[in-house]
């Protein structure tokens, strides 16, 4: 359990830092995820910390596609394709 003081600090934190936003109706506030991207990152550490599926089910695999060899010494690099 947490103290009202430490939540709203923590909240504050969150809000901050931008990975929540809030909404006031009348005394009280609402707080929501601030976008997929921190949905995506909450859905995760749930997966890997909380055993609530597999990390990989999270999003769709991404499409990699063959490049030529980059030449000895040179760094390669994947192509992400929608």
């Amino acid at each position: 359990q947490i103290a009202q003081p430490a939540l709203s600090q923590q909240l504050g934190e969150l809000r901050r830092a931008n990975l929540v936003q809030t909404r006031k109706e009348a005394k009280l506030v609402w707080y929501t995820l601030a976008d997929e991207g921190v949905a995506l990152c909450v859905r995760t550490m749930e997966a890997i910390f909380g055993g609530l599926g597999e990390v990989d089910d999270l999003r769709p695999p991404l499409h990699l596609t063959k490049r030529a060899p980059s030449p000895e010494g040179v760094a390669g690099f994947a192509q992400i394709i929608d």
